[in-house]
């Protein structure tokens, strides 16, 4: 799929976002993360981009974003108080510029008194983990086991359970520091009662929503010229914008 789409991906051609939305249509938000990187990053595997660090995912997929549709990302919240709705422009050069660009794959260690604690940072396998789960705190707990790789006290083996509180807001304290855009949250106030939230960036909902429209769009093209001129699908995206845009206007 990646050798399909990849070739194109500059410019996306009809097929490539007609085949990438039927791709991503049946899938998981995580899963079409992956398959939009597969296609933006050919030169990794599937598991290989799932191991990336989630902030690395997603500086990956901002990239992606400013590449196909420009650096300027609107979106939208819902006021937590009146439910009314808050726009939001931002620019994802700013927002990449904060990236860190090493791949931190190696463990880390964060040393607190008798405690030694040795991490990695959250991938997409250990949000695929979690993402099941419906209590917030249960999937917090899974994710601090599944990303400490040791834990010792005053040189004793221990499990992630049995840290401080303390303890374990250090490591998620140094986690975060260390993968800055694992959450992007954008600073919103609502235009009706002054409230202000800051909702989290989903840069991979944002993405499907921009590649489904374009998609709808195509379809919808597609519909109207085989029914004037009997064309196939195929003849008709294979016609420039343009072209299909002219003879649209002569249906």
């Amino acid at each position: 799929m990646a050798d399909e789409l990849s070739s194109s991906l500059a410019g996306l051609s009809a097929n490539a976002i007609l085949r990438l939305w039927e791709i991503g249509a049946a899938q998981h938000p995580l899963d079409r993360a992956l398959t939009f990187l597969m296609v933006a990053e050919p030169g990794l595997t599937r598991a290989e981009l799932a191991r990336l660090p989630v902030g690395h995912r997603d500086a990956r997929l901002l990239a992606l974003y400013a590449r196909l549709y420009g650096p300027q990302i609107a979106g939208q919240g819902r006021c937590p108080t009146c439910d009314e709705r808050a726009e939001f422009e931002l620019d994802a050069r700013a927002v990449l510029a904060i990236a860190d660009n090493d791949d931190r794959l190696a463990p880390m260690s964060v040393t607190s008194g008798d405690y030694v604690v040795t991490y990695r940072l959250p991938d997409s396998f250990d949000l695929a983990e979690i993402a099941r789960l419906a209590d917030v705190d249960q999937a917090r707990q899974r994710l601090l086991e599944r990303c400490i790789v040791q834990a010792t006290c005053d040189g004793a083996e221990i499990a992630a359970e049995q840290l401080p509180a303390e303890i374990v807001a250090l490591v998620a304290e140094q986690m975060a520091a260390r993968d800055p855009l694992a959450v992007i949250e954008v600073e919103l106030t609502c235009p009706v009662c002054g409230s202000q939230w800051e909702p989290v960036l989903d840069i991979v909902t944002l993405l499907w929503t921009r590649l489904e429209a374009q998609a709808r769009r195509l379809l919808h093209e597609v519909h109207t010229l085989a029914r004037a001129y009997g064309w196939r699908e195929s003849d008709i995206l294979a016609l420039s914008p343009a072209r299909r845009q002219a003879y649209l206007a002569l249906t």
